[in-house]
C-alpha cells in the first residue's frame, strides 16, 4: 500500500474513533442524568404504591442493595389505638432509627381487609409530609416525606406525624402499611436500607346514643316546619335524627346536642311521633315521644283564626286583651286555648289575669307548652256577660284564707289635686309574692272623665293594659303585670295612678269611685299564675277633698 493511501486510512480511522468516543460520552451523561433525576425525585417523595400493602411493591424495587429489614435499625408505627370509633381522629407517628445514615424517608397508607382505602389521612406537618394518590386498590391515598422531611428529626432518626380520621361507618379491621428508607445520601439508590412495618386497629363496640330531652316536645297539628333540638349523650359525627324511622336533615352541635329539620308534613296529623338518633353503623337510641296536638297549644291564640303552633309574646298580648275585655274570645277551641290557667287543669272556664300570667310563662319558656285542653266555654250560663260573671264567681270561690294571708289593694286620693283634676293611687299594704293584679273602677260619668293611667316609679318594668271601651259609661278595667317569673319586692307600695278630670258639665263634689269586676275582675296572681287571696278597698278621702263616696268593701277569700 502506498504511503499516501496509508495516511488516508489512518485519518479516517481516527475520525471514526473520535465519533465513537463522543457517542459513548453522551450515553454516559444521559444515563447519569436519568439516575440523578430519579434519585432527586425520590428525595422529594417516592412514587405511590411502595408500602408493601396488598397489590403493591416496596421501595426495595429501586433501593435493592440489601434485603428488606436487614440494616439492624427499627421502623415502627405508634399512636394507633387497638380499637377505633366511627369518625374518631388520632395522631399517628412513623419512626425510623438507624445509625450512620444521612437521610430518612417513608410512605404509609391505611387499608381495609377488602384492600380499599380506610379512613382519611390528614397532613398535620406540611413541611415534612404530604399526601399523594395512587391507583392500586381503587385509588389509595398515601402520606409520605417531602424533600425537607428527609432530614433527621433527631440523632440517627427520622420521624413523621400525621392524623388519621376513622371511617364514618365501621370498616372492620384497618391495617396501616408503611415502608421506610434509611439512606446514605450518596445521590443514587445504592447502599440504602429499606424497612417495612404494619399496625392494625379493630372497630370498637359503638356506644348507643341516648335522648334525654326534645325541645319543643309537642306541636299543633297542621303547624309549620320547625327546628327540633335533641339533647342527649354519645352523639358523633354522622349521627342522624329520625322521625318515625325516617331520616331528617341533622346538624351536630356537640356530643350532647343535635338539631334536626322537621317538615310541616311531619306534624300534619294529630298523634304521637317517635324520635330516635342513629349513630354510624345503625346504632340506635331510645325513642322519645313527640306529641302532635289536635286542638292546638295552650295560650296559642295569635294570629286569631290562623294559629301558628307556637306560643310567643304575640299570644301573651292577645290573652291579655281577652283578660282585659278588649277582645271577645270565641267559644270552642279559641276559648280552650286562651283559658290556660291553672296550668295543672288546663284552665278553669274563666279568662282572667291568671291566664295572662300563664301565657307569659309559656311564651318565655318558664313552663313547657302543653297541648290544648280544658273547658271550651265560660263556666257561667249567663248569655249577656258570661265572662264577667264567671270571673267574679271564680274568684269568690277561692279557698278560705286567714286575714294575715290576704293582700290588700287600696285606692287612695293623691295629695296634690285641683278643682278639675284628681289622681287615684293604687297601693298595696303587703306586697308579698305578688306578680300581677287586675281590677275595674266604677265612677259617675256625669262628674268624672277618665284622663289616663301611669305606673309608679318602682313599677317601671311592669306592663299594663287599660280597657277604656266602657269609660263613657263610667267603667274602666286595668291589668298590671311584671315580666314573667318576677315578683314585687317587699318595699314596693305604690303601683300606679289612675287620673280623672271633671266632666264638662260636672263637679268633683260628691263624685264616686269604687272597685268593680267589669270589664276586669278583681284578682291578684303570683309568678306561677296562681290566684292569691286579696281585698280591694277604697281608702277614706281627704276631709278637705270630698270627691270619694266610698263603696262597699269587697274582700276576696276573707269572711266578714
Amino acid at each position: 500500500m502506498s504511503n499516501q493511501k496509508t495516511r488516508q486510512w489512518r485519518t479516517k480511522l481516527r475520525s471514526q474513533l473520535r465519533l465513537l468516543k463522543l457517542m459513548l460520552c453522551a450515553a454516559v451523561i444521559s444515563v447519569y442524568s436519568l439516575t440523578t433525576h430519579r434519585v432527586t425525585a425520590f428525595s422529594s417523595g417516592p412514587p405511590p404504591s411502595q408500602t408493601g400493602a396488598p397489590g403493591e411493591g416496596t421501595c426495595a424495587s429501586c433501593h435493592g442493595s440489601f434485603p428488606l429489614n436487614s440494616g439492624g435499625g427499627t421502623f415502627i408505627i405508634t399512636g394507633l389505638p387497638a380499637t377505633y370509633l366511627s369518625g374518631q381522629e388520632v395522631d399517628i407517628t412513623i419512626t425510623l432509627r438507624q445509625s450512620n445514615r444521612e437521610l430518612y424517608g417513608f410512605q404509609v397508607t391505611a387499608v381495609n381487609d377488602a384492600g380499599g382505602q380506610a379512613g382519611t389521612l390528614i397532613v398535620t406537618d406540611p413541611t415534612r409530609t404530604r399526601t399523594v394518590a395512587g391507583s392500586v386498590g381503587g385509588g389509595r391515598v398515601y402520606i409520605e416525606h417531602t424533600f425537607s422531611g428527609t432530614t433527621p428529626s433527631a440523632t440517627n432518626q427520622g420521624s413523621w406525624t400525621f392524623r388519621w380520621r376513622a371511617p364514618a361507618t365501621s370498616a372492620g379491621r384497618v391495617t396501616f402499611y408503611a415502608a421506610g428508607n434509611a439512606a446514605n445520601g450518596n445521590g443514587n439508590p445504592g447502599g440504602d436500607f429499606i424497612y417495612t412495618a404494619t399496625a392494625a386497629t379493630q372497630p370498637a363496640a359503638q356506644p348507643a346514643p341516648t335522648i334525654t330531652n326534645l325541645n319543643p316536645n309537642l306541636a299543633a297539628a297542621g303547624g309549620p316546619a320547625f327546628t327540633l333540638i335533641v339533647t342527649g349523650t354519645n352523639f358523633v359525627s354522622g349521627s342522624i335524627v329520625r322521625w318515625n324511622n325516617a331520616d331528617r336533615t341533622t346538624n351536630m352541635v356537640s356530643g350532647t346536642q343535635l338539631t334536626a329539620s322537621i317538615l310541616a308534613t311531619d306534624i300534619a296529623v294529630a298523634g304521637t311521633a317517635n324520635v330516635t338518633v342513629a349513630n354510624p353503623g345503625n346504632v340506635s337510641s331510645n325513642a322519645s315521644a313527640f306529641m302532635i296536638a289536635a286542638s292546638g297549644l295552650e295560650a296559642d291564640v295569635a294570629p286569631r283564626g290562623n294559629v301558628n303552633g307556637a306560643v310567643s309574646v304575640s299570644d301573651w298580648a292577645q290573652v291579655g286583651r281577652f283578660a282585659a275585655g278588649l277582645d271577645v274570645v270565641n267559644q270552642g277551641s279559641e276559648f280552650q286555648r286562651a283559658d290556660c290557667a291553672p296550668k295543672d287543669t288546663l284552665g278553669n272556664g274563666v279568662i282572667s289575669l291568671a291566664d295572662w300570667v300563664q301565657a307569659g310563662r309559656y311564651a318565655t319558656g318558664l313552663d313547657p307548652v302543653a297541648p290544648g285542653g280544658g273547658p271550651t266555654g265560660p263556666i257561667s250560663a249567663s248569655i249577656v256577660a258570661p265572662d264577667v260573671e264567671a270571673r267574679a264567681s271564680s274568684l269568690d270561690a277561692l279557698p278560705e284564707a286567714g286575714a294575715s294571708q290576704v293582700r290588700v289593694v287600696r285606692a287612695t286620693p293623691a295629695a296634690i289635686h285641683s278643682d278639675r283634676f284628681i289622681s287615684l293611687i293604687i297601693q298595696l299594704d303587703v306586697p308579698g309574692d305578688i306578680h300581677a293584679l287586675g281590677f275595674s273602677l266604677n265612677f259617675d260619668p256625669n262628674r268624672l272623665r277618665f284622663a289616663g293611667a301611669s305606673s309608679g316609679r318602682e313599677m317601671s318594668r311592669a306592663a299594663f293594659i287599660v280597657n277604656t271601651e266602657q269609660a263613657d259609661n263610667g267603667r274602666i278595667g286595668v291589668l298590671l303585670t311584671l315580666p314573667p317569673g318576677q315578683k314585687l319586692s317587699s318595699d314596693v307600695r305604690s303601683l300606679m295612678a289612675i287620673h280623672f278630670s271633671a266632666a264638662a258639665d260636672g263637679s268633683l263634689s260628691d263624685a264616686q269611685v269604687s272597685f268593680g269586676d267589669d270589664p276586669v275582675a278583681r284578682e291578684i296572681a303570683d309568678a306561677e299564675a296562681n290566684p292569691l287571696p286579696a281585698a280591694f278597698e277604697e281608702s277614706v278621702a281627704n276631709p278637705n277633698v270630698s270627691i270619694f263616696n266610698l263603696g262597699k268593701e269587697r274582700v276576696r277569700n276573707r269572711r266578714k
